[in-house]
């Protein structure tokens, strides 16, 4: 009788172990999640903006110009390709405030700041 019952309770142990191992996803973005959106920066005379979707094209707009662009993360750094396809240009990005900044930052180590739309 009390075989049976440690029998039960290891059952019933390894069930609700499996059964809890699923609940451990994150409620972090990814920083993927996190880029998509529409991201802007005001230079003064003109206003650029990035809208970056989750199949990983970006809808870019500057000085009255529009390019549609591919873009890649890996780690740090962005790689955004052009359409049609041509010499990619690869940035440092980050975020900065709850995620509604997005920082790129050049070779020279100049920073450009996106708000988030």
């Amino acid at each position: 009788m009390k075989q049976t019952q440690l029998i039960i309770i290891g059952i019933i142990t390894i069930l609700v172990s499996a059964g809890l191992s699923g609940c451990n996803s994150s409620t972090e973005q990814t920083q993927d999640e996190s880029i998509i959106g529409t991201w802007t920066h005001d230079f003064g005379n003109y206003t650029a903006s990035y809208t970056f979707y989750q199949n990983h094209s970006v809808y870019f707009t500057s000085y009255n110009q529009i390019y549609w662009l591919e873009y890649e993360i890996t780690k740090d750094q962005i790689t955004f390709t052009p359409k049609p396809p041509d010499e990619p240009k690869s940035l440092k990005y980050s975020f900065a405030e709850n995620n509604q900044k997005l920082i790129f930052t050049e070779t020279s180590g100049k920073d450009t700041i996106f708000e988030r739309q």
